[in-house]
């Protein structure tokens, strides 16, 4: 059980998006018991869709407080740890010195060598370079596979950066050309939207007057 749940401002503006009080208290409410408590909620239509968008957030944010938690804890006590093995090893390595110091009959005030360093060997040679393979720097790793969003994901990811980019535009117009960018196909279709800001997202109506336009119901976007 955790003692605090977070709520950001993106999920706020998804509650006002549902159409009755009593749906943003049911919203808000099973956001709070699943942060909390574990409960898994019981709701349904448009309230459990907007629920299963956020899920994945709220389980990020409850795994990141618990090892805020803990790695405090793990801090604290590798600093005493540590603190006490510094200490023991200062203390040993002094004796060490002075013993070694008082034993030397040929170099009288001067400090014993380290322990730890290896004599020069003027007949050593530096290994040679290696010199990196022909094909440069290596590959990077195949990118996941792309799978293209749904209107209520993109109406979200709008909402949560508050844009004028119209979800169902944005997803008529990519599913008209395949989902392809100039020649190649989509690979992150957040980044897509977040180019429609810039260009045509700031001349389209915005998502609220939208989904009253589209005569369909758009309510738990």
């Amino acid at each position: 059980m955790q003692d605090a749940a977070t709520i950001f401002s993106a999920w706020i503006e998804l509650a006002h998006s549902l159409p009755s009080d009593a749906q943003r208290g049911r919203f808000y409410d099973a956001i709070c018991r699943y942060a909390v408590y574990g409960e898994e909620p019981n709701l349904t239509g448009t309230t459990a869709q907007i629920f299963q968008l956020i899920r994945e957030r709220i389980d990020l944010s409850v795994k990141r407080r618990i090892a805020q938690r803990s790695g405090a804890a793990k801090r604290l006590q590798n600093r005493l740890q540590t603190g006490l093995q510094n200490e023991s090893q200062t203390e040993l390595q002094t004796k060490l010195q002075c013993k070694v110091y008082k034993k030397s009959p040929h170099k009288e005030n001067t400090p014993p060598a380290s322990p730890l360093k290896e004599p020069k060997d003027i007949n050593h040679k530096r290994a040679p370079l290696v010199s990196p393979p022909s094909g440069g720097m290596t590959a990077p790793a195949r990118a996941s596979k792309f799978t293209k969003p749904t209107v209520a994901e993109v109406a979200a990811y709008c909402a949560e950066r508050k844009n004028n980019v119209d979800p169902q535009q944005f997803c008529d117009f990519y599913e008209s050309k395949g989902w392809i960018v100039g020649k190649s196909p989509m690979k992150n279709w957040m980044a897509a939207v977040r180019t429609w800001e810039r260009g045509r997202g700031n001349r389209a109506e915005p998502i609220q007057g939208w989904k009253q336009s589209q005569g369909k119901d758009y309510n738990g976007i």
